[in-house]
């Protein structure tokens, strides 16, 4: 079995009505998003990066850890240079169109 993790921005969680990392009552309880979520990244075999612009840290930085043999998907209108040319595959539309497109060519791929 696959282990997909997924890193979105702030926006996608809070107009989703999800918990933010940011503020007291964070998903992250008061730990550094970094302690929690660096161990997540570093076993995905999928990282998927939805709606971020990857300048904001710690957050943006966690890409980063994901291990070489993982399969990196970037989903952003806005592809970053940095992260260009960093083995990701970048689906250079909004989230609400290139995601389910992700989603359809994994599951077609036997995810």
């Amino acid at each position: 079995m696959k282990r997909v993790v997924v890193l979105s921005g702030a926006g996608i969680s809070a107009e989703s009505g999800l918990q933010t990392f940011r503020g007291a009552d964070g998903l992250w309880e008061g730990r550094r998003v970094e302690d929690v979520a660096v161990e997540l990244v570093a076993e995905a075999d999928i990282l998927l990066v939805v709606g971020t612009s990857l300048q904001v840290y710690p957050a943006a930085g966690l890409v980063f850890e994901a291990p070489r043999r993982a399969r990196r998907i970037l989903v952003n209108p806005d592809v970053p240079e940095r992260v260009a040319g960093a083995a990701f595959e970048a689906v250079v539309k909004p989230a609400t169109v290139g995601v389910p497109e992700v989603v359809a060519r994994l599951l077609a791929e036997g995810l």
